[in-house]
Protein backbone atom coordinates (compact mmCIF):
# COMPACT_ATOMS: atom_id res chain seq x y z
CA UNK A 1 0.00 0.00 0.00
CA UNK A 2 1.13 3.27 -0.41
CA UNK A 3 0.99 6.09 1.62
CA UNK A 4 0.11 9.71 0.06
CA UNK A 5 1.14 12.38 2.71
CA UNK A 6 -0.95 15.17 2.87
CA UNK A 7 1.60 18.49 4.47
CA UNK A 8 -0.21 20.47 7.17
CA UNK A 9 -0.89 24.19 5.86
CA UNK A 10 0.50 26.29 9.07
CA UNK A 11 -1.52 29.81 8.22
CA UNK A 12 -0.49 31.00 11.05
CA UNK A 13 1.94 30.51 13.97
CA UNK A 14 2.52 32.72 17.34
CA UNK A 15 6.33 32.85 17.36
CA UNK A 16 6.78 35.32 20.46
CA UNK A 17 5.04 37.04 23.06
CA UNK A 18 5.54 40.60 25.16
CA UNK A 19 2.97 40.27 27.56
CA UNK A 20 -0.52 38.47 28.18
CA UNK A 21 -2.70 39.69 30.99
CA UNK A 22 -5.86 39.98 32.77
CA UNK A 23 -6.83 43.59 34.40
CA UNK A 24 -9.57 45.68 35.82
CA UNK A 25 -10.12 49.25 35.21
CA UNK A 26 -12.42 51.35 37.25
CA UNK A 27 -14.78 54.03 35.61
CA UNK A 28 -12.88 57.26 33.67
CA UNK A 29 -9.70 55.64 33.56
CA UNK A 30 -7.70 56.33 30.28
CA UNK A 31 -4.72 54.85 29.24
CA UNK A 32 -2.24 57.20 27.72
CA UNK A 33 -1.76 55.10 24.24
CA UNK A 34 1.39 53.43 22.58
CA UNK A 35 3.19 52.61 19.55
CA UNK A 36 5.16 49.60 19.41
CA UNK A 37 6.60 46.86 16.62
CA UNK A 38 4.59 43.82 17.61
CA UNK A 39 0.84 43.11 17.54
CA UNK A 40 -1.63 43.61 20.30
CA UNK A 41 -4.80 41.96 21.11
CA UNK A 42 -7.50 43.45 23.47
CA UNK A 43 -10.79 41.48 24.56
CA UNK A 44 -13.29 43.08 26.58
CA UNK A 45 -14.68 40.86 28.72
CA UNK A 46 -16.62 43.14 31.00
CA UNK A 47 -17.91 46.36 30.60
CA UNK A 48 -16.94 48.63 27.40
CA UNK A 49 -14.40 51.47 26.24
CA UNK A 50 -13.73 53.57 23.45
CA UNK A 51 -10.52 52.76 21.47
CA UNK A 52 -8.69 54.69 19.26
CA UNK A 53 -6.39 52.85 16.62
CA UNK A 54 -4.36 55.19 14.19
CA UNK A 55 -7.20 57.12 11.95
CA UNK A 56 -10.30 55.14 13.72
CA UNK A 57 -12.26 55.39 16.30
CA UNK A 58 -14.29 52.41 17.80
CA UNK A 59 -16.73 51.60 20.68
CA UNK A 60 -15.95 48.51 21.97
CA UNK A 61 -18.26 46.70 24.57
CA UNK A 62 -18.19 42.95 25.72
CA UNK A 63 -17.46 40.34 23.78
CA UNK A 64 -15.67 42.40 21.05
CA UNK A 65 -11.98 42.13 20.15
CA UNK A 66 -9.47 44.16 18.27
CA UNK A 67 -6.00 44.02 16.83
CA UNK A 68 -3.55 46.56 16.68
CA UNK A 69 -0.76 46.08 14.24
CA UNK A 70 2.48 46.89 14.48
CA UNK A 71 3.35 50.63 14.56
CA UNK A 72 -0.34 51.09 15.22
CA UNK A 73 -0.73 54.34 17.51
CA UNK A 74 -3.61 53.14 20.05
CA UNK A 75 -5.22 54.36 23.12
CA UNK A 76 -8.64 53.53 24.88
CA UNK A 77 -11.21 55.03 27.54
CA UNK A 78 -12.67 53.27 29.94
CA UNK A 79 -16.50 54.65 29.06
CA UNK A 80 -18.71 51.58 31.43
CA UNK A 81 -20.15 52.77 34.62
CA UNK A 82 -18.79 49.88 36.79
CA UNK A 83 -15.45 48.04 36.57
CA UNK A 84 -14.46 47.11 33.09
CA UNK A 85 -12.33 43.95 32.70
CA UNK A 86 -10.00 43.33 29.20
CA UNK A 87 -7.75 40.42 28.24
CA UNK A 88 -4.80 41.65 26.49
CA UNK A 89 -1.45 39.73 24.62
CA UNK A 90 1.26 40.85 21.98
CA UNK A 91 2.96 38.66 20.43
CA UNK A 92 5.11 38.25 17.14
CA UNK A 93 3.12 35.86 14.45
CA UNK A 94 4.33 34.23 10.75
CA UNK A 95 2.10 32.94 8.22
CA UNK A 96 0.03 34.22 5.48
CA UNK A 97 -3.16 34.72 7.62
CA UNK A 98 -1.36 37.56 9.82
CA UNK A 99 -2.22 40.21 7.08
CA UNK A 100 -5.89 38.90 7.81
CA UNK A 101 -5.93 41.49 10.67
CA UNK A 102 -4.84 44.09 9.85
CA UNK A 103 -7.36 46.83 10.78
CA UNK A 104 -9.61 44.63 12.10
CA UNK A 105 -12.48 44.06 14.97
CA UNK A 106 -14.54 41.51 15.93
CA UNK A 107 -17.75 40.37 18.20
CA UNK A 108 -17.07 37.36 19.26
CA UNK A 109 -19.67 34.16 18.87
CA UNK A 110 -20.23 32.00 21.93
CA UNK A 111 -18.18 29.68 20.72
CA UNK A 112 -15.12 31.93 20.02
CA UNK A 113 -15.49 32.86 23.74
CA UNK A 114 -15.34 29.81 25.01
CA UNK A 115 -12.03 29.60 23.47
CA UNK A 116 -10.96 33.13 25.56
CA UNK A 117 -12.84 31.23 28.72
CA UNK A 118 -10.76 28.17 28.23
CA UNK A 119 -7.47 30.13 27.49
CA UNK A 120 -8.13 32.24 30.80
CA UNK A 121 -8.80 28.92 32.64
CA UNK A 122 -5.74 27.48 31.39
CA UNK A 123 -3.04 30.37 32.49
CA UNK A 124 -4.77 30.73 35.65
CA UNK A 125 -4.63 27.08 36.66
CA UNK A 126 -0.84 27.45 36.50
CA UNK A 127 -0.69 30.78 38.62
CA UNK A 128 1.25 29.68 41.92
CA UNK A 129 -0.41 32.38 44.06
CA UNK A 130 -4.07 31.49 43.60
CA UNK A 131 -5.06 34.63 45.54
CA UNK A 132 -6.14 36.45 42.81
CA UNK A 133 -7.55 39.16 44.88
CA UNK A 134 -4.53 41.07 46.01
CA UNK A 135 -3.43 41.77 42.30
CA UNK A 136 -3.95 45.03 40.21
CA UNK A 137 -3.96 42.15 36.62
CA UNK A 138 -3.30 38.88 36.75
CA UNK A 139 -0.09 38.28 35.02
CA UNK A 140 0.56 35.24 32.73
CA UNK A 141 3.49 34.83 31.04
CA UNK A 142 5.81 33.94 34.04
CA UNK A 143 5.20 30.43 33.53
CA UNK A 144 6.71 30.41 29.93
CA UNK A 145 10.47 29.85 31.49
CA UNK A 146 8.63 27.94 34.76
CA UNK A 147 6.78 25.43 32.32
CA UNK A 148 7.58 23.77 29.39
CA UNK A 149 4.38 22.95 28.34
CA UNK A 150 2.95 26.04 28.60
CA UNK A 151 3.78 28.37 25.89
CA UNK A 152 3.14 26.17 23.12
CA UNK A 153 -0.45 25.67 24.71
CA UNK A 154 -1.42 29.36 25.28
CA UNK A 155 -0.21 29.55 21.46
CA UNK A 156 -2.28 27.06 20.37
CA UNK A 157 -5.27 28.57 22.14
CA UNK A 158 -4.61 31.84 19.94
CA UNK A 159 -3.88 30.31 16.82
CA UNK A 160 -7.31 28.46 17.27
CA UNK A 161 -9.02 31.96 18.01
CA UNK A 162 -7.69 33.67 14.98
CA UNK A 163 -8.36 30.80 12.55
CA UNK A 164 -11.71 30.98 13.35
CA UNK A 165 -12.46 34.53 13.10
CA UNK A 166 -10.91 34.29 9.71
CA UNK A 167 -13.49 31.79 8.46
CA UNK A 168 -16.18 32.93 10.38
CA UNK A 169 -15.63 36.08 12.80
CA UNK A 170 -18.31 39.35 12.67
CA UNK A 171 -16.35 42.05 11.93
CA UNK A 172 -17.29 45.45 13.90
CA UNK A 173 -17.35 48.78 12.34
CA UNK A 174 -16.01 52.09 13.47
CA UNK A 175 -17.55 54.65 15.17
CA UNK A 176 -20.06 56.66 13.81
CA UNK A 177 -20.12 59.71 16.36
CA UNK A 178 -19.29 63.16 15.09
CA UNK A 179 -15.71 62.62 16.69
CA UNK A 180 -15.12 59.81 14.49
CA UNK A 181 -15.86 60.57 10.83
CA UNK A 182 -13.73 64.45 12.01
CA UNK A 183 -10.65 62.09 13.34
CA UNK A 184 -10.69 60.29 10.26
CA UNK A 185 -11.05 63.18 7.58
CA UNK A 186 -8.08 64.91 9.38
CA UNK A 187 -6.01 61.79 9.24
CA UNK A 188 -6.83 60.80 5.72
CA UNK A 189 -5.82 64.63 4.85
CA UNK A 190 -2.50 64.61 6.65
CA UNK A 191 -1.35 61.01 5.09
CA UNK A 192 -2.47 63.28 1.15
CA UNK A 193 -0.15 65.93 2.79
CA UNK A 194 2.07 63.29 4.20
CA UNK A 195 5.76 65.38 2.24
CA UNK A 196 4.30 68.64 3.32
CA UNK A 197 3.88 70.16 6.61
CA UNK A 198 0.00 71.56 6.67
CA UNK A 199 -1.40 74.16 9.63
CA UNK A 200 -3.76 73.08 12.00
CA UNK A 201 -5.67 75.54 10.86
CA UNK A 202 -5.77 73.86 7.22
CA UNK A 203 -6.58 70.61 8.32
CA UNK A 204 -9.52 72.46 10.54
CA UNK A 205 -10.93 73.41 7.67
CA UNK A 206 -10.44 70.82 4.91
CA UNK A 207 -12.69 68.20 7.33
CA UNK A 208 -14.66 71.41 8.14
CA UNK A 209 -14.32 72.11 11.90
CA UNK A 210 -12.27 74.97 14.00
CA UNK A 211 -8.53 74.68 15.09
CA UNK A 212 -9.58 74.27 18.73
CA UNK A 213 -12.25 71.64 17.90
CA UNK A 214 -9.45 69.26 16.37
CA UNK A 215 -7.35 70.08 18.95
CA UNK A 216 -9.95 68.48 21.42
CA UNK A 217 -10.37 65.49 19.61
CA UNK A 218 -6.69 64.86 19.11
CA UNK A 219 -5.77 65.52 22.20
CA UNK A 220 -8.65 62.74 23.90
CA UNK A 221 -8.35 60.11 21.41
CA UNK A 222 -4.47 59.75 20.78
CA UNK A 223 -3.40 61.76 23.70
CA UNK A 224 -1.26 63.95 21.41
CA UNK A 225 -1.27 67.40 19.85
CA UNK A 226 -1.93 67.59 16.24
CA UNK A 227 1.46 68.23 15.10
CA UNK A 228 2.87 65.57 17.26
CA UNK A 229 0.32 62.96 15.57
CA UNK A 230 1.23 64.64 12.16
CA UNK A 231 5.27 63.55 12.80
CA UNK A 232 4.31 59.88 13.59
CA UNK A 233 2.25 59.40 10.83
CA UNK A 234 5.54 60.88 8.81
CA UNK A 235 8.05 58.78 10.57
CA UNK A 236 5.81 55.57 10.17
CA UNK A 237 5.63 56.48 6.03
CA UNK A 238 9.46 57.09 6.47
CA UNK A 239 9.88 53.56 8.22
CA UNK A 240 7.57 51.79 4.94
CA UNK A 241 9.91 53.45 2.97
CA UNK A 242 12.97 51.22 4.91
CA UNK A 243 11.33 48.59 4.54
CA UNK A 244 10.97 48.64 0.99
CA UNK A 245 15.10 48.96 0.62
CA UNK A 246 15.65 52.93 0.33
CA UNK A 247 18.12 54.47 2.28
CA UNK A 248 17.98 56.38 5.49
CA UNK A 249 19.64 59.33 3.30
CA UNK A 250 16.73 59.60 0.93
CA UNK A 251 14.46 58.88 3.61
CA UNK A 252 15.42 61.97 5.38
CA UNK A 253 15.47 63.91 2.44
CA UNK A 254 12.21 62.86 0.83
CA UNK A 255 10.42 63.73 4.26
CA UNK A 256 12.10 67.19 4.78
CA UNK A 257 14.05 66.65 7.73
CA UNK A 258 17.45 69.19 7.90
CA UNK A 259 19.60 66.50 8.29
CA UNK A 260 20.02 62.69 8.01
CA UNK A 261 21.45 62.67 11.92
CA UNK A 262 18.22 64.99 12.97
CA UNK A 263 15.87 62.23 11.53
CA UNK A 264 18.05 59.38 13.00
CA UNK A 265 17.48 61.33 16.13
CA UNK A 266 13.43 61.77 16.20
CA UNK A 267 13.20 57.71 14.82
CA UNK A 268 14.75 56.91 17.18
CA UNK A 269 12.63 58.99 20.10
CA UNK A 270 9.67 57.76 18.61
CA UNK A 271 9.78 54.78 17.32
CA UNK A 272 12.27 53.13 19.61
CA UNK A 273 14.68 52.46 17.31
CA UNK A 274 17.56 53.96 14.85
CA UNK A 275 16.70 53.99 11.17
CA UNK A 276 19.91 52.24 9.77
CA UNK A 277 18.87 49.05 12.62
CA UNK A 278 15.15 49.30 11.21
CA UNK A 279 16.20 48.56 7.65
CA UNK A 280 18.39 45.66 8.20
CA UNK A 281 15.48 44.07 10.74
CA UNK A 282 13.18 44.14 7.41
Amino acid sequence: MAWIPYPVNTVIKIVEMFSFFQVNYEKTFSFEGEMHPFWECLYVLKGSISVSADDRLYDLNEGDIIFHKPLEMHKFDVTSDGVTSLIVFTFNAEGELVNHFFDKVYNLSKEQKRIIYELIDYAKSKIEDHDYTKLFAYLFLDQFKNNRFYSQVVASYIERLMISLADDGLETSVSDSHDSILFGKAVAYMNEKILENPSIYEIARHVGTSSASLKRIFSKHTSLGVHKFFLILKLKSAAEMLSYGATVTEVADKFNFSSQGYFSKVFKKELGVNPSAYSKER
